[in-house]
């Protein structure tokens, strides 16, 4: 069912002050939700609803007929299924149970505990709404991130208030976003540009790159940022490249490119939208649609740094 309105971000408010002029807001990711748990970390397998956002205008089932059409593996039912209002997230529904399946039985827990030593999650800077629950024109920016490093060697925040703790973007990773606006205490940013997040999930993190990427979190809370959310597209052969860097980081077994070429035909399989946001029938689907959790703390903006290098793991 074709419904544009259904599964949105909140609207932005009417007639809501400009934001001033004040220092930004800055916030670090301290938990990640990507698909295996609700937001409370409990197991379950309709977790990915509760992630995304209705990024195509459908509200769609598998009986539901206009949508690009399946990769070679791909099946009608795990692909068109959406979330109650419309939210698309094959990367939770599909893909998420694959790599836990095969590779990591509880990722959440394995990209949050990243997180609290301090190896890799996000950076969140915007401008202060300066008190407001309500406010329009605001600027900001995403990163990637690390932890504050001692003698070169990255160190766990500490485990309450990070007000104290500076997190560290990494150059070259920064994305900015303009006519962001808050709304009943809820951000909500467009970034226009494509984007590459890490997701912890092995020593070097997975990078995703992102288009057409939404993000929202409820900055209602001082310190504190709930209920985050980022949505948006992967485009299905760059999420493959990305996933086959980071594999034998998981195990060296997975160094043998013919033992992974089947795992990364299954996230193939996954794709359940053009790469554009639309939908077509006679075209082949080339996009996996994601939603991403995440709560935040805020924290301290350190220098920006250069990422730690990846570690070599397969030998030539």
């Amino acid at each position: 069912m074709l419904d544009p309105s259904a599964g949105q971000p909140p609207a932005a408010p009417a007639d809501a002050p400009v934001a001033g002029s004040e220092p930004d807001v800055v916030h670090a990711v301290s938990a990640f939700f990507v698909g295996d748990t609700d937001r409370q970390g409990v197991d379950a397998a309709s977790a990915w609803e509760a992630y995304g956002y209705n990024l195509d205008g459908w509200v769609s089932t598998s009986k539901q007929g206009f949508h690009c059409q399946p990769r070679p593996g791909g099946k009608a039912f795990d692909v068109r299924d959406d979330g109650p209002e419309g939210e698309d997230n094959s990367f939770g529904r599909n893909v998420v149970p694959l790599l836990r399946e095969l590779l990591l039985a509880s990722p959440s827990q394995v990209a949050t505990a990243a997180v609290r030593e301090g190896r890799g999650g996000w950076l969140l800077a915007v401008a202060s709404p300066g008190g407001a629950t309500v406010a329009t024109g605001l600027s900001g920016s995403l990163w990637q991130a690390e932890g504050t490093r001692v003698g070169g060697v990255v160190v766990a925040p500490p485990a309450g208030d990070w007000s104290t703790h500076a997190w560290h973007p990494l150059a070259g990773t920064g994305v900015s976003f303009a006519k962001a606006y808050v709304t009943g205490g809820v951000l909500v940013a467009r970034l226009d540009q494509p984007v590459v997040v890490s997701l912890p999930l092995s020593p070097a993190g997975w990078l995703l790159p992102v288009r057409g990427a939404i993000l929202t979190v409820d900055l209602g809370t001082p310190g504190q940022g709930r209920d985050g959310t980022l949505a948006g597209l992967l485009p299905t052969e760059e999420l493959v490249a990305a996933v086959a860097a980071r594999l034998p980081d998981v195990s060296t077994e997975l160094c043998d490119e013919a033992l992974v070429a089947g795992l990364l035909e299954r996230i193939r399989a996954a794709s359940d939208s053009l790469l554009d946001g639309t939908q077509d029938p006679t075209r082949e689907c080339d996009a996996i649609s994601i939603g991403l959790g995440f709560t935040t703390r805020a924290t301290l903006r350190g220098e920006v740094v250069a990422a730690t290098p990846a570690p070599e793991v397969c030998s030539p």
